[in-house]
């Protein structure tokens, strides 16, 4: 831990929820205030689930498939609960 503590080593981002999880704080709390411009909340209950089961994929194609799935979850979702904003506006 030290060695990342002093700068010497450097941790990828994808590993943040893990050491968050270990630490007992979430990703924002290790990032301090540059963790404020971080462009997506990565602490929240089954994160850390849904990260070491993509860690645990070994197929590169199995992992893009699992990217594009979520992604694709992701935009339904975000259409479903911009329409009663758009019924809403219509009228």
């Amino acid at each position: 831990m030290l060695k990342y503590e002093r700068g010497q080593n450097r941790l990828c981002a994808d590993r943040l929820p893990v050491w968050a999880a270990l630490c007992n704080s979430s990703v924002e709390g290790l990032l301090g205030s540059a963790g404020r411009h971080a462009p997506i909340h990565l602490a929240g209950e089954g994160v850390m689930s849904l990260v070491q089961a993509f860690t645990a994929i070994t197929d590169p194609s199995a992992r893009q498939a699992l990217i594009e799935t979520a992604r694709a979850l992701a935009l339904t979702d975000r259409q479903r609960r911009e329409e009663p904003a758009a019924v809403l506006a219509a009228d």
